[in-house]
Formats: structure tokens, sequence, C-alpha cells
């Protein structure tokens, strides 16, 4: 495919939704956003830092595997080991409110009550042709991964190279792992599991639009380049 026509395009946005990036560290990322709850209020305000020090390595990777895209990173953990639906939920709201191209999702939530405000969001970003790619978790169903159309990703050990896929054509609706990804969740000698497997499929669906690759054809085009692993074999 000739990229020339595509050069002098704007960079590609890409949110990250977790603890937030150090921009000083992160070339590629510009200042991003925490999102925290005081009481009965919800606070939005301007972040270039990382609360916990988790999204500046994913986002390292996410530049190392796509080094034209735009970062922003928006922080939800405020410095804490973990967060709440409503606080990610309000992320995905503030992703697409920044009007950006892909959202990276390292972080789940199991809450069924949330189900129908993941699914309206979700619903939103698919009409207007965002991507969102969210971390799932082994066997357990969840959000926003388990909406159809997100791109959700699993990772697996033993998977280094190839990219997997659990094709909805040879699973059952009640399969766990139906329509995830899976891929290669090492980076720098070390194993980051889902986390990182996530960084990496947002960098292939990022790379994809870099090339005029239409919104509505990318689970067609990802889906071409990957493998079906039977889990009572292992990987094939």
């Amino acid at each position: 495919m000739d990229n020339s026509k595509h050069k002098n395009q704007p960079a590609l946005k890409v949110v990250l939704i977790g603890t937030g990036v150090e921009c000083s560290v992160v070339s590629t990322a510009q200042t991003g956003w925490s999102i925290s709850v005081h009481g009965d209020k919800l606070n939005i305000q301007p972040s270039a830092q990382d609360s916990v020090g988790h999204g500046t390595d994913l986002a390292l990777c996410l530049m190392q595997e796509s080094p034209n895209a735009q970062l922003i990173g928006i922080d939800i953990f405020n410095g804490q080991g973990k967060t709440t639906s409503t606080l990610l939920l309000k992320a995905l709201e503030k992703a697409l409110d920044l009007k950006c191209d892909v959202i990276v999702v390292c972080v789940h939530s199991f809450n069924e009550s949330k189900g129908p405000r993941f699914s309206k969001i979700c619903s939103y970003a698919d009409r207007n042709g965002i991507s969102i790619i969210a971390s799932a978790v082994l066997e357990s169903p969840s959000y926003p991964s388990k909406i159809e159309t997100v791109f959700g990703c699993l990772s697996h050990a033993d998977c280094r190279e190839r990219m997997y896929v659990y094709e909805p054509n040879f699973f059952d609706d009640g399969h766990p792992h139906r329509g995830l990804f899976v891929l290669n969740g090492w980076w720098q000698g070390r194993y980051w599991g889902s986390e990182i497997a996530t960084v990496r499929l947002a960098a292939e669906v990022t790379r994809l639009l870099e090339v005029g690759t239409p919104y509505s054809l990318l689970a067609d085009r990802l889906s071409l380049q990957t493998f079906v692993p039977f889990s009572e074999f292992g990987f094939a």
C-alpha cells in the first residue's frame, strides 16, 4: 500500500486510561487528565503525571510500537491501588470529549449494574468511528471488553509473536473469551499480561488507521492476521 498520501495527515490521538502518563518521560505524550471524587464532588484536572508509575511504562511500550501517535493519559487511580467503575466511565466520557481516534483501557469493571452505561458509551464511540481497545480477564467477562464493539484483549505467556482471536464463528455465545484477541504480554523481559497485550493491539489498530483503513474494516483486517486458539490443546 502506498503510504505517501497519509504522511501529511495529523497524528492520531490515542488516550490511555489507567494511572496517567509522565509527560517528561514519554516524548509523544501531551498533558492529560486526572479524574477523582472527593466527597460528592467529581474533580477533573489537567495532569502531566503518573500517580502510580504504571501507566508511563504502558505508554513507553505504546510509543515504541506506534511512534507517530499522540498520547494522552487519563489517571483514575490517583495514587491508589484501585479505582471505581464510575471513574472508568467518566474517563471514557472524557476521552470521547477529547475527540480522540483510539481509546486504550488498561483497567476493567465487573459491575453488572453499570453495564447499560458502558454499552451506551461504547455505542457512541462505535457510531463515531472511535476504536476502544480494552484489557480482559481470563475466564471472567468484564467491562468494557465484553461489549461487542470493543476490541477486548487477553495475553498468554507462550504467545510471543503470533496474534490470536477467539473467533465468534468457532466459539459459542457462552464462551468467556468469545471475540477476544490474544497477544504478547511480555515487555522488557517481564511478563505484564493483558495490559501490555492491550497496548500492542492498540498499536496495531493505530497502524491500520494510519494507512487509511476505514474504522468499519478494522475487525476484518485484524481477524485476517490472527490464528484461532483452541483451549483444549493450547495455542494452535
